[in-house]
């Protein structure tokens, strides 16, 4: 017998305060694999969910993005956050059933970006010509503009190519060109439309491009930084590995 709304509220438990968007990505995940919360449905509000969670805000909103991320639902302004219509679909994917199961897989993704994407923002920095910082530009307006997803992640990668290209080191480009590989399919740029680029990512992306424009090498890196930590918020784990604080 199909469950109605309030029953399905009912199916969102309270999780532990330690590792607490990891634990409220998983639980939702949970329920849409069993069918629980099928395309078109609306999950619980923010405000229920804290309640039946125990968790904040931030929490809720991280995990959510998460999930849209990952194309299984739809924020709608004013209306909520709905199970989006190709959620089995994506769930039953190779790639991401893999992800999914081996979490490790996109930890290990942003682990290499932390090591590698701060050098190419302090090379850049220095060494940006009027050319390359043209073509960053351009990449990021292509991104602000992009009308569907494929648009978007293409200009995103562009983005982060650009970036690469203008450290002016061969090696640095190359090793950029692996990563790439790698983070064209994963759910860390696989939002299930342009919008849900939200306004924390959109500005952390213009705040690398304005700090290479100028030059300034150490506010290019510390914008590197605070990306690559917005990325580990999507995993609920700090740059350093640590779990978020309890105050979600």
């Amino acid at each position: 017998m199909a469950l109605d709304y309030a029953a399905k509220a009912q199916l969102v438990s309270r999780i532990p305060r330690t590792h607490a968007r990891q634990a409220v990505v998983e639980q939702l995940l949970s329920l849409l694999r069993s069918g629980a919360y099928g395309p078109g449905d609306r999950l619980p509000p923010e405000p229920e969910l804290m309640r039946l969670t125990g968790v904040g805000r931030s929490t809720i909103r991280e995990a959510i993005r998460g999930l849209a991320s990952m194309q299984l639902v739809e924020v709608q302004p004013g209306r909520g956050t709905f199970v989006s219509s190709g959620s089995s679909q994506s769930l039953d994917d190779p790639k991401m059933l893999l992800l999914l199961s081996d979490r490790q897989a996109v930890v290990d993704l942003i682990e290499a970006r932390t090591l590698i994407e701060p050098h190419i923002a302090r090379l850049a920095a220095e060494r940006a010509t009027t050319e390359d910082v043209a073509a960053i530009g351009a990449a990021l307006a292509a991104q602000v503009s992009a009308s569907d997803h494929a648009a978007w992640r293409e200009a995103h990668l562009a983005f982060h190519e650009a970036l690469a290209r203008a450290t002016h080191n061969l090696v640095l480009t190359r090793m950029w060109s692996s990563v790439a590989t790698f983070l064209r399919n994963s759910p860390l740029i696989s939002p299930a439309q342009p919008s849900t680029w939200d306004s924390v990512g959109r500005a952390l992306h213009e705040r690398i491009y304005e700090t290479i424009a100028a030059q300034d090498v150490a506010a290019a890196v510390a914008a590197m930084d605070e990306h690559i930590a917005d990325m580990m918020g999507f995993l609920g784990r700090s740059p350093g590995g640590k779990t978020d604080s309890p105050e979600g």
